[in-house]
């Protein structure tokens, strides 16, 4: 307030003619301080009396290291390149040296090479899916300058202004695509994924979840087999899978997302309708979301969200214990329901508990066979081990996140000890997880210059909510995320930190009447909610 000038007397004048000749911030601080403080006020307004809690002193410094790492791979890049197109001039170029040479070539230099673990031309998914479709829509072609204009803006701030004129283009051309009577998944899905990315690393904006449409609306086509030619690339499969399950995690997105059946075509709306009263499609469902997945190449490890199709299944299958968690607490308050059904629920309950154990012990996530033609630089096979790192960490975590599941407070009742169970509560497995995790996060963090889009930022964040409160321990935790801070520009890792500060926080101050059941939602759901963060965090 004092800062402000709000005070009475000569003091609160004095400080105000002061604050007016303060030298301004600058325009990332200043946009980093604005949407931090109009994302959370509103929440915090509602619930005035909830837990407040600053994020980490150095989240919103003038130059965070994050931003220093990506200026020097930016100083090096234009110290070594000459920029030139890497792509011909298209007919929708926008003519602007600035923005057709300089991002693109940027966007091929730098961001497909960071972006991720193994950069190839055949198996870097921003090389051989993105760019060829450059060459081939309007509107990929400006997701490319948007997204390489984002980040480009973190270290020139000319780049800014253009982001935003260019994000208006790639709206517009978004939106001709959804009104065409067939839609073509190409004009759609380059420029959703941009929009959600830029949405992510820029102040996290929760607005990403509502481009997840137009994955709910392949997910429903291809289980209702409509979309078999021509196949969507993998790499969009493997980009809104990812995030839809692992959003699952910290909130309902059904509740979130309700968006009805929409035909491609006239010609598909009455078979549409048909399909979908005989065989109801859930786009969140393992059965249906498997149905988009390649079965051939389910178990090997994804080369742009490093683990198994099969682990995201496996994911998926402990979140559904979410709904039958709530599902059971509304037929155990009825008092119509048969006692037999109830025991019957409990029954299936514990039967889907020892089959997830038990797939999580004995799952195996292989390094893709394509990738073996090229294991002898010493380059890949580096690329080889973080991969198989990341996607240990990812099957670790998953443990976890089940062992959480068979909690009373999360089930709402105690479940009848079995020896799936009996392992998953043992609190002695549960330390040695937390501990590999944090030693198979650290190495990845480690071994690169700037974090790939695949590194384990979720197995972090599980094993820090389960992790105790040994204080070594927690110091261990918080040491990875700032090394990962100072090694990307995404903005969840610093939130994802906050987070769990503040969990252990809550935790240190609970008491043991504050020991709530909180049926089917896991503890940090309940400190996400206290922040307003659920859709923007994830």
């Amino acid at each position: 307030m004092r800062t402000a000038g709000k005070c009475h007397g000569r003091t609160g004048v004095q400080l105000r003619r002061h604050s007016l000749q303060r030298p301004p911030a600058s325009d990332e601080e200043f946009q980093r301080l604005t949407r931090a403080r109009r994302k959370d006020m509103t929440h915090r307004q509602r619930n005035a009396g909830s837990v407040a809690i600053r994020s980490p002193p150095d989240t919103h410094s003038p130059l965070p290291a994050s931003q220093s790492t990506y200026y020097t791979h930016y100083e090096n890049w234009k110290s070594v390149t000459t920029i030139s197109r890497p792509v011909p001039l298209l007919p929708w170029s926008i003519g602007m040296p600035d923005v057709d040479d300089v991002c693109l070539s940027f966007y091929n230099s730098v961001m497909c090479a960071v972006g991720v673990t193994v950069d190839d031309e055949r198996f870097n998914p921003l090389r051989s899916t993105v760019m060829r479709l450059v060459f081939r829509t309007e509107t990929a072609y400006y997701a490319v300058i948007m997204a390489s204009a984002h980040y480009l803006r973190s270290v020139e701030s000319r780049f800014e202004l253009m982001e935003i004129q260019i994000r208006s283009r790639v709206l517009r051309g978004l939106r001709r695509a959804l009104m065409k009577d067939n839609l073509d998944w190409e004009d759609l899905l380059v420029p959703t994924i941009f929009l959600c990315s830029s949405a992510i690393s820029n102040g996290c904006d929760g607005c990403w979840v509502k481009h997840l449409a137009c994955f709910q609306l392949i997910v429903k086509e291809m289980a209702h087999g409509h979309r078999k030619t021509p196949p969507v690339p993998q790499f969009f499969i493997s980009y809104f899978s990812a995030h839809l399950v692992l959003a699952k995690s910290v909130f309902s997105i059904d509740d979130v997302l309700r968006v009805g059946e929409i035909p491609t075509s006239p010609t598909n709306h009455s078979s549409l309708v048909n399909s979908t009263n005989t065989e109801r499609v859930s786009w969140t469902s393992t059965k249906d979301l498997a149905k988009v997945m390649p079965a051939d190449t389910l178990h090997e490890i994804d080369m742009w969200n490093g683990y198994s199709g099969h682990m995201l299944l496996i994911i998926n299958d402990i979140l559904s214990l979410k709904h039958d968690a709530q599902a059971l607490g509304h037929q155990s308050s009825d008092l119509s329901t048969p006692q037999l059904a109830v025991q019957e629920k409990h029954a299936a309950i514990a039967d889907k508990i020892t089959i997830l154990e038990a797939s999580l012990a004995t799952t195996t996530q292989i390094i893709p066979v394509s990738l073996y033609k090229d294991r002898i630089s010493a380059e890949s096979r580096h690329g080889f081990r973080l991969l198989k790192s990341t996607s240990e960490a990812y099957r670790l975590a998953a443990y976890l996140l089940l062992s959480e599941a068979v909690s009373p407070r999360f089930l709402g009742y105690a479940p009848a000890t079995t020896q799936s169970i009996e392992q998953l509560r043992d609190p002695a497995q549960r330390a040695q997880y937390v501990d590999r995790i944090f030693h198979l996060t650290k190495y990845v963090v480690s071994s690169v210059d700037h974090l790939p889009i695949s590194w384990p930022l979720w197995p972090l964040f599980i094993a820090s909510c389960c992790c105790s409160r040994d204080e070594e321990t927690r110091t261990g935790a918080l040491e990875i995320f700032r090394t990962a801070r100072e090694k990307a520009p995404y903005e969840n890792i610093p939130r994802a930190q906050t987070l769990v500060e503040l969990l252990w926080k809550r935790r240190d101050i609970q008491t043991e009447s504050d020991n709530s059941v909180r049926i089917g939602r896991f503890e940090w759901e309940s400190a996400m909610e206290s922040l307003g963060w659920q859709t923007s965090f994830a």
